[in-house]
């Protein structure tokens, strides 16, 4: 098996853990964002950041990674277009995280803010939509291996 299977495989296998923990969090731990008391509020997002960030930004980075190797490696499966649609996915992911989810979850840190919670939960719709999408994108790209 090459490098370059390896790596789709890789990027397949990472892209659906995010594709599973992206509608987790967007379908249980953000809507349970609105129903914790104001007084527990903050303490009960820090633990949320604090247990998820170490998760999320390990695999993001690892996910970053292969999506540009995979750009780089030469194959004879494709020819770039499928693997520039798969790196522009999770481009956007990382825009969307970097722009709106994050400064986000900074509000949240030190206030319950209702407005801020809902504005959160519609604007992961977006990342929970590309993830998708790149979970597609990655399972065309395994299917082109085999």
């Amino acid at each position: 098996m090459t490098f370059y299977e390896h790596a789709v495989i890789a990027n397949f296998a990472l892209t659906w853990f995010m594709v599973g923990l992206i509608w987790l969090i967007q379908i249980v731990n953000y809507p349970l964002f609105r129903v914790i008391s104001k007084h527990r509020f903050v303490s009960y997002h820090e633990s949320h950041v604090k247990r998820i960030t170490p998760i999320v930004a390990t695999v993001m980075i690892l996910e970053a990674s292969l999506a540009v190797s995979l750009l780089l490696i030469p194959n004879p499966y494709t020819g770039s277009g499928l693997v520039l649609i798969n790196l522009l996915f999770l481009g956007l992911v990382w825009l969307s995280t970097a722009l709106l989810q994050l400064p986000m979850h900074g509000k949240l840190n030190t206030l319950k803010n209702p407005k801020t919670v809902n504005q959160l939960i519609t604007s992961n719709w977006f990342r929970t939509l590309m993830w998708s999408l790149k979970g597609f994108c990655g399972w065309l790209l395994l299917m082109q291996i085999y």
